[in-house]
């Protein structure tokens, strides 16, 4: 999904009673994702039957049933992404509440949630959404929660709204014209969000694929391993590119600048976030490049839910994994130009990807990120081939790979990691091994260090090293 972020403005009295809808909506929101929470095991289908079964809300006389529908939705949403702790309004501004440094006032207005609706696509009767229309001028949207209600909300045409931001404005109305393309809306009291699938407004024209050529991206905090490489079979394959994006000078710059007490709202330490946000779109948009380049079939990731936690290894690698660690930002720019481009995308699984990948490709001399990105590859290669295509007999053999085919590879890789190999016949064995042992199996970073890489700016502090 692609967003466009527009800042608007209305009248007082329309703005007062946008408000008034958000305190609704929210109301609604807040209710029924604490009673999804009470059942997370249920499916979709069953969470809504459920909820609109069982319940009744009062004093959200404002909204109709479309409205409280798509607040249902939302709930579910958010407790299957893995939100399970929501505070609505930001745990930060909660303690900024509790310490008193923000009114009451201030913070029921920070609770509220935007007004949400869901696109309907190819409904006869509305143009990509029930609630939201893009005006004739593109210069508003009307807001219409009900029949005989509705909002012109005024967009504020800056000179971001120009170029491709406008164009996408432009092709959203004549397809919302054309009644073939949901769009969905959010709505607060400054913005509007406008959401759609961008496949659908894609103007490229697909290029021929290289059957199973895959480019694997292993994701973390400051290196990310890729690798392009062609799969002949599960144990066969042809390496065409690597590569590693190094994002630890961001993280280094901003650890020195925490330990000279300068707070995460001073401008040193904002400019390091953004850069850090910046970077990491562009190695998103650099890798889809790549795959262009190179007539990538299939692009692929680990399926990553983490949840902000204490792992036990200090307050700087909790900050390091918790907060600065921006992998959905990545996954949404590699999975938003795979869309574009009609790249397949793929997640999958990450358990023992690391450890499986440093020792069955250790022979090929790459560093830890990109042979865990070979291996992340191999399992996309076998996922596709047995649940997408068919075209591989359905085995077990996609987290863990089969033994005996990398038997001399896991042989000569433990042999070097000064294991038993004799003593170790299966991959159960290795992995107890390894956390036993403590052995340090991750294959380091050369000893020449990363060439530099570039992207728009001279002083981008993003590496890679080269194959």
């Amino acid at each position: 999904m692609q967003t466009l972020k527009l800042k608007y403005q209305t009248d007082t009295a329309s703005l007062e009673l946008i408000k008034e809808y958000m305190r609704q909506y929210s109301s609604c929101l807040h209710f029924y994702y604490n009673r999804v929470l009470e059942q997370p095991e249920l499916n979709t289908f069953n969470q809504l039957k459920r909820l609109r079964q069982n319940y009744v809300l009062n004093n959200v006389e404002l909204l109709d049933i479309y409205l409280k529908q798509c607040a249902q939705s939302e709930a579910i949403q958010l407790v299957k992404t893995g939100h399970k702790k929501v505070i609505f309004g930001g745990k930060k501004n909660f303690y900024q509440r509790l310490k008193g440094n923000i009114s009451n006032e201030e913070w029921q207005l920070k609770k509220l949630s935007p007004i949400y609706s869901i696109g309907s696509g190819c409904h006869p009767c509305f143009g990509g959404n029930q609630k939201f229309q893009i005006e004739d001028s593109l210069n508003s949207v009307i807001f219409k929660p009900k029949r005989a209600k509705q909002f012109h909300i005024e967009l504020e045409l800056t000179n971001k709204l120009k170029g491709k931001r406008l164009n996408l404005l432009k092709q959203l109305f004549l397809r919302q014209q054309e009644r073939s393309i949901a769009i969905t809306y959010k709505l607060d009291l400054n913005y509007v969000y406008i959401s759609f699938d961008e496949k659908e407004l894609s103007t490229f024209k697909e290029q021929p694929k290289i059957k199973n050529r895959v480019l694997a991206v292993d994701m973390n905090p400051n290196y990310v391993g890729w690798s392009i490489v062609d799969w002949l079979s599960e144990a066969e394959y042809k390496v065409i590119e690597t590569g590693i994006y190094n994002l630890k000078l961001i993280q280094d710059k901003d650890y020195a600048l925490k330990k000279l007490k300068l707070p995460s709202t001073s401008k040193e330490r904002k400019y390091i976030s953004n850069k850090r946000n910046y970077e990491t779109t562009q190695i998103g948009k650099n890798l889809i490049s790549k795959a262009i380049h190179y007539k990538v079939e299939i692009v692929a990731i680990e399926k990553l839910t983490m949840e902000a936690n204490d792992r036990k290894k200090g307050k700087s690698y909790n900050k390091l994994t918790n907060n600065q660690w921006l992998r959905q930002t990545l996954e949404w720019a590699l999975e938003k130009r795979c869309n574009i481009y009609k790249i397949k995308f793929i997640k999958v699984l990450p358990e023992y990807s690391s450890q499986i990948g440093n020792i069955i490709f250790r022979e090929t001399g790459y560093a830890d990120p990109i042979l865990s990105s070979i291996e992340i590859g191999r399992r996309s290669y076998e996922f596709y081939g047995q649940y997408k295509t068919k075209e591989r007999t359905i085995k077990k053999n996609i987290v863990r790979p089969d033994f005996d085919l990398f038997n001399n590879s896991i042989k000569i890789s433990l042999e070097e990691m000064k294991g038993e190999v004799n003593k170790l016949n299966s991959w159960n064995d290795i992995f107890k091994w390894i956390k036993n042992s403590k052995i340090g199996y991750r294959v380091p970073l050369g000893r020449e260090g990363p060439e530099s890489f570039r992207f728009f700016k001279t002083e981008s502090s993003l590496i890679t090293q080269a194959a």
